[in-house]
């Protein structure tokens, strides 16, 4: 580890214990070219979102993505495609900020909503969305992305995979474009 090489006469150089945070989103689609959409409690400005929420220690991204869905929604939903992040400074607790959004399948689209985190949640088409006065315009970029990603019979995978180097091994994630046309719609 770098800090056990640092000079006791300086001053060290190590970030904050934690920094930053990391955030999921899932665009959850069902077979009826709809949405799952939320609406939270404890928010200033009521607006409709994506399902998500904070990715835990030692969890995968994907996995986040599904069990955020599934506590917030109900709804039992299986990964397809990484969308985008957003990479923001100065937020919750001075932090910066990254929020990673994946393309979820519905693979079940009964509702039962989080009544701790969740106003409101429904199935709402995909063009009344990019479309509806209280979907903020992120959100709306979002969704155009995750059309023209399918549209191009693009995926964006995560793949897991193990390395070793020397002494350590860890398991790591990559991102990996896939262009086949096996997940052609």
């Amino acid at each position: 580890m770098m800090y056990k090489w640092l000079l006791k006469n300086r001053k060290a150089n190590l970030p904050p214990a934690s920094h930053t945070n990391l955030g999921v989103g899932g665009l959850v689609c069902n077979d009826n070219n709809e949405m799952l959409v939320v609406t939270e409690k404890h928010f200033e400005y009521a607006h409709w979102k994506l399902p998500g929420g904070y990715v835990e220690r030692g969890e995968d991204i994907k996995h986040a993505a599904i069990r955020e869905v599934k506590e917030e929604t109900g709804v039992d939903a299986v990964f397809e495609s990484m969308i985008t992040l957003r990479h923001t400074h100065n937020a919750m607790f001075g932090n910066s900020d990254i929020y990673i959004v994946v393309m979820l399948k519905a693979i079940t689209t009964d509702i039962t909503k989080s009544e701790e985190e969740i106003k409101d949640c429904k199935w709402m088409k995909i063009d009344e969305y990019l479309n509806h006065p209280h979907a903020h315009e992120f959100n709306r970029f979002i969704v155009k992305q995750a059309l023209q990603l399918n549209e191009n019979n693009i995926k964006l995978n995560l793949l897991k995979s193990n390395v070793t180097i020397s002494s350590w091994s860890r398991d790591i994630t990559s991102l990996v474009v896939d262009v086949s046309s096996e997940h052609q719609q």
